[in-house]
């Protein structure tokens, strides 16, 4: 039933995803106001993200369990059948565009502060290099701790031992199951670091956000009511898009947590999660323009 559950919510985000992100697209295009137009890349670059994250999630379907209290991967796309290296490279990808997704939230939060704040002119050029130069290679980084630290040992690559979690995954086939990552030694450290730099993100989503609002309230608010209105409704928008991607997170941790106490369990990815902060997108974009 898991699998199918999961193959099912990622095919579904994948579609609406898509749709939503088209529409969102065409809005920023054809339909943002010429004094948001600076933030308008900002909205294509979560647009992009998004679309690539909805597609390399449809190719990987990674569901994260734990057997006899080792933590595991298994992916359950079409990308299952390849062998432990093919697989965990197709989840190294998938860590990849999901910290690119995540710390570019981070990334909008403090461009936006610096423009809004502190009055620093930063073209979009600056923006997206600076982005490269420092989002891609922090994303590719950590994503190779992961894959190195989660990276199957010979003859350790196949599982699972517990018939709990056969069933809970419906591998009644007989045969193993090919895993694209178990929890070596270095697992759980890698993703405490992981978490460190998580946990900065979101102080610095948090701080910036905080004071954006007291600026906008502060300085805007009494003299354009529209600009005001519109900052409110991005700020917020970007707020909730960057919790939702902790949502995705927490499998993760409850299976670690779970694997110090030799529990057995399966949790899936929270990919159609990306399909309810489109829909709060397109709705407050299109509020705005009213």
């Amino acid at each position: 039933m898991i699998r199918e559950v999961n193959e099912a919510s990622a095919l579904s985000a994948f579609c609406i995803g898509l749709t939503l992100n088209c529409i969102l697209i065409w809005l920023i295009i054809r339909k943002s106001p010429k004094e948001m137009r600076v933030f308008s890349h900002i909205l294509m670059q979560t647009c992009c993200a998004d679309l690539i994250m909805l597609t390399i999630n449809l190719l990987a379907q990674p569901i994260y369990a734990s057997d006899e209290g080792v933590g595991i991967v298994v992916l359950n796309g079409p990308m299952r059948h390849l062998g432990t290296l093919p697989q965990n490279l197709i989840l190294f990808i998938w860590d990849n565009c999901f910290f690119f997704s995540f710390f570019g939230f981070a990334a909008q939060f403090i461009y936006r502060y610096l423009i809004l704040n502190r009055n620093i002119n930063i073209s979009s050029t600056q923006y997206f290099i600076a982005l490269i130069c420092i989002l891609f290679p922090t994303d590719f980084v950590l994503a190779s701790i992961l894959y190195v630290a989660g990276l199957p040992q010979v003859g350790k690559d196949k599982c699972c031992s517990n018939p709990v979690i056969l069933q809970l995954l419906e591998w009644d086939n007989g045969d193993k199951i090919q895993l694209a990552q178990s929890a070596g030694g270095f697992y759980s450290i890698a993703w405490i670091v992981v978490s460190i730099f998580i946990t900065t993100a979101y102080s610095t989503i948090f701080c910036c956000a905080y004071a954006i609002r007291r600026f906008v309230k502060e300085h805007i608010k009494n003299t354009k009511t529209k600009v005001s209105e519109i900052n409110d409704q991005l700020t917020l928008n970007m707020i909730i898009q960057s919790l939702l991607p902790l949502l995705a997170i927490i499998p993760v941790w409850t299976t670690l947590i779970s694997s110090l106490f030799n529990a057995n369990f399966s949790t899936v990815d929270s990919g159609p999660l990306q399909v309810v902060s489109l829909t709060l997108n397109v709705l407050k974009y299109r509020r705005s323009l009213k």
